[in-house]
């Protein structure tokens, strides 16, 4: 559980870095430079709200399975 936190959390500042600079990118481009920049960072910022939200659900269903797995264990 903690690895997968850790591996998401090490990713979280390139990531911030990633779509900082591609901000400061979009307003020294030509037009059709800054649409099409501007579609990939909504592309890949979708994605990261995406793999945080999922690991926040894996980690949910391992402390879940973990309770579960110590209540059993308890009552026998």
């Amino acid at each position: 559980m903690q690895v997968l936190q850790d591996e998401v959390e090490a990713h979280r500042e390139p990531m911030r870095r990633v779509n900082l600079t591609g901000t400061y990118l979009k307003y020294l481009g030509s037009r059709a430079d800054i649409c099409e920049l501007g579609h990939r960072l909504m592309s890949v910022r979708l994605r990261w709200k995406r793999l945080v939200q999922h690991a926040a659900e894996i980690k949910q269903q391992l402390r879940n399975a973990f309770n579960e797995t110590k209540w059993v264990g308890t009552n026998i």
